[in-house]
């Protein structure tokens, strides 16, 4: 019992920094787990400050560390949202190492939000993200633009934002093409 408390007590330490150290508290979550007693993870959050959501996919990353006994530089490489990705595809099949192989060689050359789709063999759009700093008028006149160029309202965004910005731009295009 005064085992299971150091690692509880480990955890929860962990826990309250879980981007810093994810490896280590993703595989001391499972080890938490695999003791059988749900009650020594129940209060984690309370305890830690982890978000119960975020705390349940390390346990899924810590799952996929032990049982594809993974190495800390290939998790560290990946990152833990992508091995969450990994893990959730792979949940419940028994994996050869090669393929276990080809979803991290896979991982490693998209971004998060597109592996999912991409271990299910879907093509994968290669879209690239682009940020904007504004200031408050220009991001005013900006938002004007979007909207007048089919953007909707939706909460406190935009819907259809990337589209009417690519409107916008083929307006702009075309507009200086007629006056050279």
């Amino acid at each position: 019992m005064k085992g299971l408390e150091a690692l509880k007590e480990e955890v929860v330490a962990l826990a309250r920094e879980p981007s810093l150290r994810f490896f280590d508290l993703a595989v001391k979550l499972d080890a938490l787990h695999e003791t059988g007693d749900p009650s020594l993870l129940a209060d984690l959050p309370s305890l830690s400050g982890i978000r119960r959501r975020r705390m349940y996919y390390l346990l899924e990353v810590g799952r996929l560390i032990r049982q594809q006994k993974l190495s800390q530089g290939d998790a560290a490489a990946l990152g833990w949202t992508k091995l969450k990705v990994i893990a959730r595809h792979l949940s419940g099949q028994e994996v050869s190492e090669h393929q276990l192989r080809d979803c991290i060689k896979l991982a490693r050359g998209i971004p998060a939000r597109s592996l999912s789709r991409a271990l299910c063999g879907q093509q994968v759009p290669r879209d690239c993200a682009v940020q904007f700093t504004l200031g408050e008028k220009a991001k005013a006149e900006l938002e004007t633009a979007l909207l007048a160029f089919g953007a909707t309202r939706s909460g406190n965004g935009l819907i259809g934002r990337e589209a009417a910005l690519a409107r916008i731009l083929a307006t702009a295009l075309e507009k200086s093409a007629f006056e050279a």
